[in-house]
């Protein structure tokens, strides 16, 4: 007796030149064949006439080695290696679905994803509290993960191997492979402790004068874009404390006369909830602005859209502080 061959899937011994000839149309009517077990149904199934659903078979029987469908009495049945293949088959389409419909569907709801996003700490506070109540109410089940955004070689690195899904930088060099979008634009504002002289005389004279407290954020981060920011401007602050944790300044802030040069939204916040005072930079410099960016890689993705979504949002809806 005839022994039967496996199913490709089943074998490391395939043809190249056979799995070469297969394509798309032929595994359509491979599945039409399998499932309707008819040559003239399967051709009416895809809208084809029936002599070129018989070549089809024809090819299809030379490729996989068997016969595939065989009379028995008046109707046609399929081989053992046809039946073997059919959940093969089902299961080659739908992968090749996916990879034409542009990505699997996403559900908020019901996903449970870990979105990854990069950034630095100092954004406006209201950002984040509104983006995880936003994610935390949309789609309970997944988690967000902010991570630290380092040097600009370090996140466009971990973008590029989809070691996190986005990144918030100040920076405007962004590379090639990644796509960028602008988020918010907002001026600079000073913080200091209650009762310090430069809100008696908050000169450019004193300004640079004083001592202050400046953020050890690498490249992209935003106390990297601040100070050169002031330098643009001509500005050269004697900076006596640098530290890459921001919640360490307002207490230092609190308790000496260092002054601490940020963004307004989040000047303003942290002077409200540590009782520090805010001036405006005693000369002109231009605003900070911070960017979203993301890999090529992710552009179509559903769930990945969803988060920039996301973000854009709460982005959009932070109120900016004016400090004058």
């Amino acid at each position: 007796m005839k022994s039967i061959p496996p199913p490709a899937s089943e074998t490391s011994g395939a043809r190249p030149e056979a799995v070469q000839r297969l394509n798309v149309s032929l595994l359509a009517s491979l599945r039409a064949l399998l499932t309707v077990q008819s040559v003239s149904s399967a051709a009416a199934r895809l809208g084809v006439v029936q002599p070129a659903m018989s070549r089809h078979l024809a090819m299809l029987r030379e490729l996989t080695g068997d016969q595939l469908l065989v009379r028995s009495g008046s109707k046609m049945i399929l081989t053992p290696r046809a039946e073997a293949l059919k959940p093969v088959v089902e299961r080659v389409l739908a992968d090749m679905v996916l990879i034409c419909d542009g990505g699997a569907d996403f559900a908020p709801a019901e996903a449970s994803r870990n979105f990854r996003l990069a950034t630095y700490d100092f954004l406006p506070t209201g950002f984040f509290s509104d983006l995880v109540r936003r994610i935390t109410s949309q789609s309970p089940q997944s988690t967000l993960e902010i991570q630290t955004i380092g040097d600009r070689a370090d996140f466009v690195q971990r973008l590029c191997e989809g070691q996190i899904d986005a990144a918030i930088t100040s920076r405007m060099d962004i590379p090639g492979v990644l796509r960028a979008v602008h988020l918010l634009t907002e001026p600079l504002a000073c913080i200091v402790r209650r009762g310090h002289r430069l809100l008696q005389r908050p000169t450019l004279q004193n300004y640079l004068a004083a001592e202050h407290v400046s953020s050890l954020e690498q490249a992209p981060g935003a106390g990297a874009a601040i100070d050169a920011l002031l330098a643009e401007a001509g500005l050269r602050l004697r900076i006596t404390v640098r530290t890459q944790y921001l919640g360490l300044i307002p207490s230092m802030l609190a308790e000496t006369d260092l002054v601490f040069t940020t963004g307004s939204t989040l000047a303003t916040a942290m002077a409200a909830r540590f009782d520090l005072r805010t001036f405006a930079v005693p000369t002109p410099v231009r605003p900070v602005s911070c960017y979203l960016v993301w890999h090529e890689r992710t552009q179509q993705d559903r769930a990945a859209v969803w988060l920039r979504e996301q973000i854009g949002v709460s982005a959009s809806g932070i109120r900016l502080a004016e400090v004058h």
